[in-house]
């Protein structure tokens, strides 16, 4: 069997939001960010697969927004960066991090998936109004928008929303390491 090889590389490439889902999108989430007190982020491993961790670090410092991570996305996040606000897994979670994520009146998830390993066994509490960001749809308060790439939401998303200075993150308290050394006496 003869198969034509092509001769030049492969080009992959993501296909380009549909504008107007794209506006609408936007505007609902900047909306809802504008309004919102206690907003945060949290990010699991996609934010990583298609490499947006620099425009949720790039959102969480224009708006002074705590950002926290799943599990399975531990150490995507520089953990001594001002806005890092821990490991989020459920009902294990340290307490200033359950409070940056389940009390968040915004919440933007971006790829999340809620499996057990993720989630402490399921004891997690995402808001129900958090915003659920995708690789190709986001879901806003009840309304989803399809066609519409996290890139694309995410840079559109910084482009428009003002800078927030008197928001700082929630940082929790390092936690102690335990070492072999016998205290001193």
């Amino acid at each position: 069997l003869d198969i034509e090889v092509p001769t030049e590389p492969l080009a992959l490439s993501a296909p380009a939001s549909d504008p107007e889902r794209l506006r609408a999108a936007v505007s609902a989430i900047t909306t809802r960010l504008a309004a919102a007190a206690a907003p945060a982020v949290i990010v699991d491993l996609d934010a990583d697969r298609f490499g947006l961790l620099g425009e949720v670090k790039e959102l969480a410092a224009k708006l002074g927004l705590p950002v926290a991570t799943m599990v399975s996305s531990k150490a995507t996040i520089d953990e001594t960066w001002p806005n890092f606000a821990g490991v989020y897994g459920g009902a294990g979670s340290l307490p200033q991090t359950r409070d940056a994520v389940e009390k968040s009146d915004c919440l933007l998830t971006v790829g999340y998936r809620r499996v057990d390993l993720t989630t402490g066994c399921f004891s997690d509490a995402i808001p129900g109004s958090a915003i659920a960001l995708h690789a190709y749809s986001a879901d806003v308060d009840g309304v989803n928008f399809q066609a519409v790439t996290l890139k694309e939401v995410l840079r559109a998303v910084i482009d428009a929303v003002a800078p927030v200075t008197a928001r700082h993150a929630a940082r929790p308290a390092p936690v102690p390491v335990a070492t072999n050394t016998p205290p001193v006496a």
